[in-house]
């Protein structure tokens, strides 16, 4: 169940992924930001697995409803200079509302 699960989720965020990136760089460039680890943004399917397994057993929730909790899927990183990041989160944040 849980590998049929992964792959729903899977397959999903890999559909909704050239939007959410496209977005996602336009807001790095306005905030200054950088967008970096592109190349790790889908969580594996080994690592989600584990996580919807590890999850339920954990919280004695069925797998089913454990996998609609899940939303790092598809994941992304900003990253700032060290005297920009408060700033740069909140602009971020801001962009992303």
């Amino acid at each position: 169940k849980a590998s049929r699960l992964t792959e729903r989720l899977l397959t999903e965020a890999k559909s909704n992924e050239p939007e959410i990136t496209a977005h996602l760089k336009s807001t790095a460039q306005k905030t200054g930001a950088k967008l970096v680890g592109l190349e790790n943004k889908f969580k594996s399917t080994e690592s989600l697995q584990r996580k919807i397994f590890d999850k339920s057993v954990q919280t004695s929730i069925p797998i089913e409803n454990i996998s609609r909790q899940i939303n790092d899927a598809l994941r992304y990183t900003y990253v700032f200079a060290e005297k920009d990041y408060a700033d740069g989160f909140k602009s971020v944040k801001n962009q992303l509302k």
